[in-house]
């Protein structure tokens, strides 16, 4: 019955945040950052089928394009604009931090519940998360994802199970494709790899060599190949961003 306290506690503030977040943009739309318009443009040009370019038609470099991609699916939606489709994205990203955040925190703290009920609700009510989620940015979904795959590689570290290992490198393929940043996230998979074999190095060898490779994919392609290959550069020029006044509305 407390197991399913705990699912129920989790499900109801994902509910919550992802419904805090659409009131709180409410009635002006999301705040708009200097970054934010590389966003939607690109969402704009991918829905139009021009490609991931900016307001100046130039490829887009500088920013992965998950998120804009993932905009630009909710702009085939006949009525939706880039503006809503980011706030869709940001709360839906809200509400599944909570979740895996929530789960993680289920079953590291098992004989500490008041820590696994505080954490989740810290989440919820942490004020720099919602400031950012309600920005057109990638921060919330980075979030999200991160929240996922904390609690995928301690699942793994548990269970020692090649399902969650390779859901792993597939994660950390999108959150590269999500912020440059995620490539650390290669890395932390590697360490899972050698903290779970240890000291069996015969199976740390050939699944990181496995693993590596899987979570090299968007490396390879967006990287090397589109960026460096095409633009001559690996993950674009910040001199190019435009800098505008930051305008927020909460």
């Amino acid at each position: 019955m407390k197991k399913h306290f705990d699912i129920v506690f989790i499900v109801v503030l994902s509910v919550l945040g992802f419904a805090f977040i659409c009131y709180s943009a409410q009635p002006f739309g999301l705040g708009v950052t200097g970054d934010s318009i590389y966003y939607l443009s690109g969402a704009d040009g991918i829905a139009g089928g021009l490609g991931y370019i900016d307001h100046l038609s130039r490829d887009i470099t500088l920013f992965p394009p998950l998120l804009t991609f993932l905009a630009a699916l909710f702009l085939k939606v006949p009525g939706t604009t880039a503006h809503s489709a980011y706030l869709i994205i940001n709360a839906i990203s809200y509400s599944i931090a909570i979740l895996f955040y929530g789960l993680l925190f289920r079953d590291l703290f098992k004989e500490k519940k008041h820590w696994f009920y505080f954490g989740t609700a810290a989440i919820l009510l942490s004020r720099p998360f919602f400031v950012i989620s309600t920005n057109v940015a990638t921060d919330p979904l980075f979030f999200a994802e991160q929240g996922c795959f904390f609690y995928l590689i301690n699942l793994f570290l548990e269970k020692k199970e090649k399902r969650h290992l390779f859901l792993i490198a597939v994660l950390a393929n999108i959150m590269l494709l999500t912020r440059y940043i995620g490539v650390l996230h290669i890395g932390f998979g590697a360490i899972a790899v050698i903290i779970a074999y240890y000291p069996n190095f015969k199976k740390i060898i050939n699944h990181g060599f496995i693993y590596g490779l899987v979570a090299s994919i968007s490396t390879l392609y967006w990287v090397i190949f589109r960026n460096y290959l095409q633009h001559d550069t690996l993950t674009g020029n910040w001199s190019t961003v435009v800098d505008i006044t930051e305008y927020h509305p909460v």
